[in-house]
């Protein structure tokens, strides 16, 4: 048996929820030391997989300096289209929709590899690597730690930055046991860590089989589908979507179903042992649905959907993160950044506990808060796309019907509202996720548009009342860190609370704009290190009680020691 490593965090998988999870504890002063991110894979992956890079995910982004980056190095796609019957319905403008809610009014293309890579190098700058090849195999909860069972395929030496452990490993395959205070699961759907957990992955495949497909095509100025935008197109039962993501409009993502009458065998179940492939089983449909011309077929996998949430997100030390706790229809475009929204919450409650700015108390409310939180928006999630891809691809008379004929009646009337339009980029953006029903979040006070557990409101600081260069309220999320925001005039008290607190103090001078948003002037603003409200005190004269004492017992309650 080799000798024992100790870490504080160990992370298996290092797809972007393992390496976010990894960057925010180092952005947040956890040493590199004292994390390890390992992954089964001996190399990195080579095929886009996941495109959809939403605005909240790019706003969260802003903490690591790394959004810029992102967007340099994919495409922004303005708008979605629905297609009924090869007839254009609605166009729903992301840019509009959006335009007052984020500084990111678009879906945002990046293929996964591309974003793994940028994450990564973010990584190694702050001193940490991934080491490759390296495989959960088993661990036990040792009350004060996790015993972790580890074993490397491929030799000492097998991270991609040369940095091995040789002392650790003397064959070519070995086993180690690494004792770690936390275990982190993002290790996808087939979870080594989930298992281990022995919790339930509720839920069922669908019965359809689909396909991806990263295509080129030489079609651009004769379809009407290459020019930049998502496209959802529909045909009987028949679903297609098609993501951009090159400026040039010439490659993009296909994502649609195969032909049941050849994927189901004579009792009715997907024939899995059959090989398919994109000239036989795919091209026909697409030339007839969407007239593109392939030229090139860059990556292509027929795969099962399924849609599922794991029981529990944590149990004692061990947490699941990403697609390990969740997976659902890739319709949206939500699954990583669903993953990425899973460990930016974890990573602050972690490090908390790791500085010791929670007692054992507080540590429980704040690992708790996070299965709390999170699965919540997982079963939500599900539920949601659960229903679009039920209805988008449900056969039969009176679903040809709904599809074919009053939805292209209803859709295009009801996009032309521009609350519907919000209500749909707000969603499809993650904007919407709360967590007001947190044991994190104070009691709702009032019928104030923003409360405990929101993510705070976006808004563009005025022209005329440039704030130490700032363009908005998000340059404040230069950091991952506790911060208090005010619109107006803080009070002394205030000012001298955050001193001892050793907390930031944003000031903005008022403008009455900002109450379209939902800010109330002089309102004190307590942000947690996730960017989410954890108290809105309103301040100044006539207020109901001291913003400072409200603060405090905040602070008190939730067991935090900042």
């Amino acid at each position: 048996m080799t000798p024992k490593n100790k870490v504080d965090i160990l992370i298996v998988g290092a797809g972007p929820t393992g390496l976010v999870l990894a960057l925010s504890l180092l952005k947040q002063g956890i040493s590199p030391s004292s994390i390890r991110i390992i992954d089964k894979y001996a190399t990195t992956i080579s095929t886009s997989r996941a495109l959809a890079t939403q605005a909240r995910t790019l706003e969260l982004y802003r903490s690591f300096n790394l959004t810029d980056e992102l967007l340099s190095h994919g495409h922004k796609v303005p708008a979605v289209n629905l297609w009924m019957r090869g007839k254009h319905q609605a166009r729903l403008s992301q840019s509009e929709a959006g335009k007052e809610l984020t500084p990111y009014p678009f879906m945002f293309v990046l293929a996964q590899d591309k974003h793994e890579r940028i994450l990564e190098k973010a990584l190694n700058e702050h001193g940490a690597f991934v080491e490759r090849g390296v495989e959960l195999v088993d661990f036990e909860d040792q009350d004060s730690h996790i015993s972790a069972r580890l074993l490397r395929r491929n030799g000492p030496n097998n991270n991609t930055d040369g940095h091995g452990t040789e002392d650790s490993y003397n064959e070519e395959t070995d086993t180690e046991i690494c004792e770690t205070a936390y275990l982190v699961g993002c290790d996808g759907a087939h979870s080594a860590v989930r298992h281990g957990m022995k919790v339930n992955f509720e839920g069922a495949p669908y019965k359809q089989l689909f396909y991806v497909a990263d295509i080129e095509t030489d079609s651009h100025g004769q379809s009407p589908i290459i020019n930049g935008e998502v496209h959802v197109t529909f045909k009987g039962a028949n679903l297609v979507i098609f993501f951009p993501y090159d400026d040039k409009h010439r490659c993009g993502r296909l994502i649609g179903m195969l032909d049941p009458r050849k994927t189901d065998n004579e009792d009715n179940n997907p024939a899995a042992d059959r090989e398919y492939s994109f000239d036989d089983d795919v091209a026909p449909s697409v030339r007839d649905i969407l007239d593109l011309n392939v030229v090139k077929v860059n990556w292509f996998s027929a795969y099962r959907v399924h849609h599922r949430v794991a029981d529990q997100f944590r149990t004692g030390r061990v947490f699941l993160a990403g697609d390990a706790a969740h997976i659902h229809s890739p319709v949206g475009g939500q699954g990583m950044n669903t993953g990425v929204g899973d460990t930016i919450n974890l990573a602050w409650k972690l490090a908390s506990a790791l500085k010791g700015h929670t007692d054992s108390t507080g540590d429980e409310r704040l690992f708790d808060s996070y299965n709390i939180e999170r699965r919540a928006f997982a079963l939500q999630l599900v539920h949601t796309t659960d229903r679009v891809f039920t209805f988008a691809t449900a056969e039969g008379l009176i679903a040809d019907i709904i599809r074919n004929w009053i939805v292209p009646t209803v859709v295009p009337s009801l996009f032309a509202f521009q609350g519907v339009r919000e209500f749909m980029f707000r969603t499809v953006s993650q904007t919407r996720i709360n967590y007001r029903n947190s044991p994190l979040a104070e009691e709702p006070r009032g019928t104030d548009p923003v409360q405990s557990g929101d993510r705070l409101p976006w808004v563009v600081i005025s022209s005329n009342k440039p704030e130490e260069g700032r363009d908005d309220n998000y340059d404040t999320f230069n950091a991952v860190k506790w911060q208090v925001h005010v619109y107006g005039t803080p009070t002394e008290s205030l000012r001298q609370w955050c001193g001892r607190k050793k907390i930031d103090l944003d000031v903005f001078d008022w403008d009455e704009k900002y109450t379209a948003s939902g800010l109330g002037r002089d309102t004190v603003y307590l942000l947690r290190p996730d960017q989410y409200l954890a108290v809105v005190a309103p301040s100044g004269p006539g207020a109901a009680e001291e913003a400072t004492e409200r603060l405090d017992r905040y602070l008190l309650e939730k067991g935090l020691n900042l």
